[in-house]
């Protein structure tokens, strides 16, 4: 990517971010392969819209289903804990991840 093609995307990539506009982000952070270089807000994203799902547990549903477009979530506790809770909850499955889950 020539550097001025770089600079425009990192400028609309902040602008999402700036935005809250999450899923989105991820998408083109992912679509750009920028993940090394977006290293702390990456994890920030996602543990922000983990609070969000925990604080209204209506999205929940839809988070699941926009985690299925991303190819590799972090390995976080906060995001590992909604997967977790989907096994339960779809595969009626306690897993052993779970119960062991203790860094949130």
């Amino acid at each position: 990517m020539n550097k001025s093609k770089e600079k425009r995307v990192r400028k609309e990539l902040d602008k999402l971010l700036n935005s809250g506009r999450y899923w989105q982000w991820i998408k083109e952070i992912q679509e750009a392969d920028l993940k090394d270089h977006y290293t702390k807000e990456w994890i920030s994203v996602w543990q922000d819209l983990s609070k969000q799902v925990l604080r209204h547990p209506e999205k929940l549903p839809e988070f699941w289903k926009d985690c299925t477009k991303i190819k590799s979530p972090p390995e976080i506790p906060d995001i590992k804990l909604h997967f977790y809770v989907r096994e339960f909850l779809y595969e009626d499955r306690l897993s052993e991840e779970l119960i062991n889950l203790v860094v949130l």
